[in-house]
Order: C-alpha cells, then sequence, then structure tokens
C-alpha cells in the first residue's frame, strides 16, 4: 500500500513536471521550485521545478497584479526524517517567495529602525530571548511532547527560510543552519 502511494506521488510529480516552468498569462506567474538531498556529501540542493526525488517541491502562483493574492502550495516527502522536510519546505518557500519576502520588509520595516534604533536593539534581543527559549524547550521536550516537537520543526522552517534567502543552489548540512538567527525574516 505505501508502495503504490509513493509511486502514485512520483508519478503525480513527473507529470506536475513536465508542466511549464513558468507560464505568464494575464500577469500571473507560476513558479516551481524543489530540493533534494544529496546524502554523499551532506547538501540540499534547490532546483528550479519539480524533480521526482525531492524532498520538498512547491508550486507558488504570483496573481496579486490581478487578484491582489497569491498562492503557495509546499509539499514534503515523508520518507525522508522530519527536521530535513521543514529544512527543505523553507529553502523551498524562499526560493519561490523571496522577492516578495524582500519587498514585504523593505514596504513595511525598510526604515524602521532609522528612527529609533534604540527601540530596534530591544526588540531584536527580546526575539533572541524568545527563540534561545524556545529552542530550549525543544532540545528538552520535543521527543516526549507533540508540541515542542511541531515548535522545533517550525524553528527549523524558519532556518530554512532565512538560508534560502541568500539565494544559493545549495547549502550544507549543519546542525547550527537547522537553527534560525533574529533577521529581517523573523520581523516579518
Amino acid at each position: 500500500m505505501q508502495a503504490t502511494r509513493t509511486m502514485l506521488l512520483l508519478l503525480l510529480l513527473q507529470l506536475w513536471s513536465v508542466s511549464t516552468l513558468q507560464k505568464s498569462v494575464r500577469g500571473t506567474t507560476t513558479s516551481l521550485a524543489s530540493v533534494t538531498w544529496d546524502g554523499t556529501n551532506g547538501r540540499f540542493d534547490v532546483h528550479d521545478g519539480n524533480r521526482s526525488d525531492a524532498i520538498a517541491w512547491g508550486n507558488f502562483t504570483n496573481d496579486i497584479n490581478s487578484t491582489g493574492w497569491s498562492y503557495l502550495e509546499i509539499y514534503t516527502n515523508s520518507f525522508f526524517m522530519d527536521h530535513q522536510q521543514a529544512y527543505a519546505a523553507g529553502l523551498v518557500e524562499a526560493r519561490l517567495t523571496r522577492d516578495l519576502i524582500k519587498k514585504q520588509f523593505n514596504n513595511v520595516y525598510g526604515n524602521y529602525c532609522r528612527d529609533d534604533p534604540v527601540y530596534c536593539h530591544k526588540l531584536y534581543g527580546y526575539l533572541e530571548t524568545n527563540i534561545a527559549f524556545m529552542l530550549n524547550a525543544t532540545r528538552e521536550q520535543s521527543m516526549s511532547d507533540p508540541y515542542w516537537h511541531q515548535v522545533g520543526l517550525m524553528l527549523i522552517q524558519l532556518a530554512g527560510i532565512q538560508t534560502g534567502m541568500t539565494g544559493a543552489a545549495n547549502y550544507v548540512y549543519v546542525g547550527d543552519n537547522l537553527t534560525p538567527n533574529v533577521s529581517d525574516v523573523l520581523i516579518l
């Protein structure tokens, strides 16, 4: 049964990847991306389009100019460990929405700290303390408490988004890069 579902999933992925990588219709742009795992050198690789061997893959439709909305769908492969799926999902999300994330930050927070740097220093300090608390709680409780397990996965996905915002094609898998920093992404 599991093998049948996996084969069906791979077939659907291949059919989906045959579709156009980017199409423009009435101002709508659809982008596809996926992340694969190279276990020989511990590296996540980010690809445009969808690959059948992906840990995570996604579809982003930017219809903001037509309808005011954009749509993001991200899927993960349950064959991989939870933390790999979460990090890969973050990398896919960043790959597909990086431009909108940057625009949102610039529109809302671009000059936010210019007039009151003391406040921003306090804000970043609070966020660092909060993340440290969450990381400590997930280390201590994620194996026995489903809530803290999910919080840990959310933090790992955030770390993937932060890392993916650099736009690089691959990322070496190191335990430290699974921890988010206080950054512009976290402020959003």
